[in-house]
């Protein structure tokens, strides 16, 4: 009978531990990690994910810089990586945003959006309501910015919070 609820619980969540009382679920979390090139216009950064548990879900770009003298005029063209940026300082990073979930009839846009804002703190973020399902996001680079070409960059999807 464990082996059982262990299976359903299993398709339903994704994995399940039997503690002392009750079987227990563990949710799976989304992680989805795609590098995308800030220095070519028109580069995208494309996944197709699934969703179990309906919640919170951050969509996040990440820049990989360190402290050393050799960052410095990357830091200057971004803004301070380091946290005392004031809000809208820094290069403006726009971008196109799409997340879609695919249905029975073909797919539905979810999030639709063009982010055209300066770099803040290390990085940008867009946070989304996803129920279960099947989805693709889509992050487009709309403006070449060649001070980017050695500094690897990340579009990071993680499930951000319980409601």
């Amino acid at each position: 009978m464990v082996l059982a609820l262990t299976a359903a619980a299993l398709s339903s969540c994704g994995v399940a531990y039997l503690s002392r009382y009750a079987l227990v679920p563990l949710v799976l979390p989304v992680r989805v990690q795609m590098p995308i090139d800030l220095s070519q216009a028109g580069s995208v950064a494309e996944s197709e994910f699934i969703v179990k548990v309906p919640d919170v879900y951050r969509m996040q770009l990440n820049f990989e810089t360190s402290r050393d003298k050799e960052n410095n005029e990357v830091s200057k063209y971004l803004g301070d990586l380091w946290g005392d940026c004031t809000k809208g300082a820094g290069t403006i990073i726009p971008l196109h945003l799409t997340v879609s979930k695919k249905t029975a009839g073909g797919t539905k846009a979810i999030m639709d959006e063009y982010i055209h804002e300066a770099y803040e703190k290390a990085s940008l973020s867009r946070t989304m309501d996803l129920g279960p399902g099947r989805y693709r996001i889509r992050l487009t680079n709309l403006l070449a910015h060649r001070h980017l070409q050695y500094v690897p960059v990340t579009v990071t999807l993680t499930y951000y919070r319980y409601k």
